[in-house]
C-alpha cells in the first residue's frame, strides 16, 4: 500500500512541473514549494527505513542529511546567482547535477 501510494505521489510530482510550464502557471515559489515537498518526503521515507532497518539506521539518517544539505546548497547558490530556477544552471554544472536536472526520466 505504501508502495503504490509513493509511487503515485512520484509520479504526480515529475507531472505537475511540467504541467505549470506548459499552461504558464509556474512561478518561484511553486519551484521552491516544489523542492521543499520532495525533500520532506524523502527525508520521510528514509527516516521510515532507518525505522524499519534498525542496523542501518545511521546510513538512512545520512543519506536524509545529505539529500538535505546538497539541495539546499544547490538551491541557495541558484538564487545567489540571480538564476529564476535552480535547474538553470545545470548546463556549467558537474556532470552528474546536470544529468540529474536535465533528464527527462527524472525530471
Amino acid at each position: 500500500l505504501f508502495i503504490s501510494f509513493y509511487s503515485i505521489s512520484y509520479i504526480l510530482d515529475a507531472a505537475d512541473g511540467p504541467a505549470a510550464r506548459k499552461l504558464n502557471q509556474s512561478t518561484s515559489f511553486g519551484a521552491m514549494l516544489d523542492m521543499i515537498t520532495d525533500r520532506v518526503c524523502t527525508i520521510v521515507l528514509l527516516i521510515t527505513l532507518g525505522r524499519m532497518f534498525k542496523d542501518y539506521w545511521g546510513y538512512f539518517i545520512s543519506m536524509a542529511l545529505i539529500d538535505f544539505v546538497s539541495h539546499w546548497y544547490q538551491m541557495y547558490s541558484s538564487i545567489s546567482s540571480g538564476a529564476a530556477t535552480h535547474k538553470a544552471g545545470a548546463k556549467n554544472e558537474n556532470w552528474v547535477v546536470k544529468l540529474y536536472y536535465t533528464f527527462p526520466a527524472i525530471l
